[in-house]
């Protein structure tokens, strides 16, 4: 995993993948959120920590990186619930998303999995 981040609320770090033009990487993303109801989904979320794998187009021009992505292309899954935000949670719950994406174990290679069929990407 390439180019990880440790941010505010969130860690993010990428995957690269070849094979169609329009997905150069996957972007693995561990956040914390407080729950309530998904304005997209109308769906009650649980507070707490969560993973996401996004597929994203990236770019590097004139010494800055875009990312482009398609919205409700990626996948978002409940890793721990927790009444209130600690980066150090989050740092422990990131090092073993990455730990498992080394093992090839996990909810983050079953999400790295379905995105490889459904974009034709090959890691």
């Amino acid at each position: 995993m390439d180019g990880i981040r440790h941010l505010d609320r969130y860690s993010k770090g990428y995957v690269a993948v070849n094979g169609n033009p329009e997905v150069t990487h996957l972007k693995v993303t561990v956040s914390y959120n407080k729950g309530g109801m998904n304005m997209w989904t109308y769906k009650d979320e649980a507070r707490g920590y969560y993973l996401s794998v996004t597929p994203i187009k990236r770019e590097n021009q004139d010494g800055y990186c875009t990312e482009t992505t398609t919205l409700f292309s990626g996948y978002k899954c409940f890793i721990h619930g927790a009444t209130r935000f600690s980066s150090k949670v989050l740092q422990e719950h990131f090092a073993t998303v990455v730990e498992n994406y080394n093992k090839g174990e996990g909810a983050v290679s079953q999400m790295l999995a379905k995105l490889q069929t459904e974009k034709q990407v090959a890691i």
